[in-house]
């Protein structure tokens, strides 16, 4: 299954990709007044860094859902860790503080469906924070075997799993279109090479997504070179852009 984590290098895969991205959620969290005492749900908590930053600044425990467990099985402690999917899942109405995703809308066929219903469960005057990502264009991927890899890449994660790499850019429409007010946006463009960890990220990702890329014609030799590319330290190409939206659920005097 792609990207599962059953895959031998899963665990690496991602462990790469916090490591690139958590510096820039983690200050994005404190610098939006995540504090002590706060109720906070991450959705899709992955390997759950998120949610353990997020308990050891509210001082209590995080509820963490995702519907693969495996990386958060052993973080129990300080997580309240829900196997579900959050297609099916509910909470109730104003239950949180705050409600973050990170990579996970984008991949949901049922986005547009599911952001209101996590609304409901911020508070008044609570948060709603997500992160995702968004392709580039083409002509931004230098080397020739790297822009053909990514492009067919973001083609099969739209056929196969149902991803919207554009999703994200209307996260500020969307967002005041659902009453939030002080609604923000932060873009983040990890660099492959200046971070060795998300350079791990993408050599894995593009070696996950081989034979669906094989399938859609893309040449082994041209994988490779992609591969080794990506993987070489003195490389500096984006993945993609990595955008943070958020905004406050008003009380009902706001509105």
């Amino acid at each position: 299954m792609l990207f599962s984590s059953a895959r031998h290098n899963e665990q690496t895969r991602l462990d790469g990709l916090t490591r690139a991205l958590d510096p820039v959620s983690f200050q994005t969290l404190h610098d939006l007044g995540v504090g002590p005492g706060w109720r906070c749900l991450d959705v899709g908590a992955g390997t759950g860094t998120v949610s353990t930053w997020l308990s050891r600044t509210i001082h209590g425990p995080v509820t963490a859902v995702d519907r693969d467990i495996t990386f958060l099985a052993r973080k129990r402690s300080h997580l309240d860790v829900v196997h579900a999917d959050i297609n099916h899942t509910d909470f109730p109405p104003g239950e949180f503080d705050l409600v973050h995703a990170r990579l996970l809308m984008m991949h949901l066929r049922q986005r547009e469906e599911l952001l209101p219903r996590m609304l409901s469960w911020v508070r008044p005057g609570g948060l709603l924070v997500l992160t995702d990502g968004v392709s580039l264009h083409p002509e931004q991927y230098h080397h020739p075997a790297y822009r053909e890899v990514m492009t067919g890449h973001f083609r099969m994660m739209a056929n196969v799993i149902g991803s919207d790499l554009h999703f994200a850019s209307r996260y500020p429409q969307i967002l005041t279109d659902l009453g939030l007010a002080k609604v923000g946006l932060l873009a983040h463009h990890p660099i492959i090479g200046m971070n060795p960890g998300f350079a791990t990220f993408v050599a894995h990702t593009i070696e996950q997504s081989e034979s669906h890329l094989l399938a859609d014609g893309i040449s082994q030799a041209t994988l490779d070179e992609a591969v080794a590319h990506v993987r070489r330290p003195e490389t500096r190409e984006m993945f993609i852009a990595m955008l943070t939206a958020w905004g406050h659920r008003p009380h009902a005097a706001d509105r």
